[in-house]
């Protein structure tokens, strides 16, 4: 039941962030990595934004119910929260980065070779050992400390480690960005 419910966490997570980056993934790259202006880098077309959901919501689905149930299993099977990060940040870089990478060439219209699906390795296993340790620790925290146990209440702890848990990891994400150009 542990890895039905992770999976169903990563369905639903990989869905909220695909329409998220449907706007925000064709903005940012115009404006940060193709140095247009702001008000330029907006003006996107819905054919854009549909495009860009497509590949999103194909790499999410790849992507997040495996951090999930990877999370979930070393979870399971490791007593030590610092270890659980650290061995699920990196199975997880190393089996889906070239997911991640093949997304954001896609977004990017780069050429796509073997060598490019591994591009960027350390910075992103830093960046998501960061995540799943924060994750993990402060998942654990909050939720003792918010007594979280009605639905509601897990959900809101969810949504609130996973958030801190991406501004943990986001200097290694921007390292990351630096190391694609």
């Amino acid at each position: 039941p542990e890895i039905f419910g992770a999976a169903a966490r990563g369905i639903t997570a990989a869905l909220v962030a695909a329409f998220l980056a449907a706007f925000a993934e064709p903005v940012v790259n115009r404006w940060l990595v193709s140095r247009s202006s702001l008000s330029g880098a907006v003006d996107v077309s819905t054919g854009v934004m549909v495009s860009s959901f497509r590949v999103a919501v194909v790499a999410n689905m790849v992507k997040y119910p495996t951090f999930e149930i990877i999370n979930t299993m070393v979870h399971i099977t490791f007593p030590s929260e610092r270890l659980r990060g650290i061995l699920s940040g990196f199975l997880f870089c190393t089996l889906t980065l070239p997911v991640t990478n093949f997304r954001f060439r896609k977004s990017m219209n780069w050429d796509i070779t073997m060598p490019s699906l591994y591009e960027a390795y350390l910075p992103t296993l830093v960046r998501d050992i960061v995540y799943s340790s924060c994750r993990d620790v402060l998942g654990s925290m909050l939720t003792r400390s918010l007594e979280s146990d009605t639905a509601l209440s897990k959900a809101c702890v969810f949504g609130l480690t996973v958030w801190c848990s991406c501004i943990a990891s986001s200097p290694a994400n921007e390292w990351r960005g630096y190391t694609l150009q």
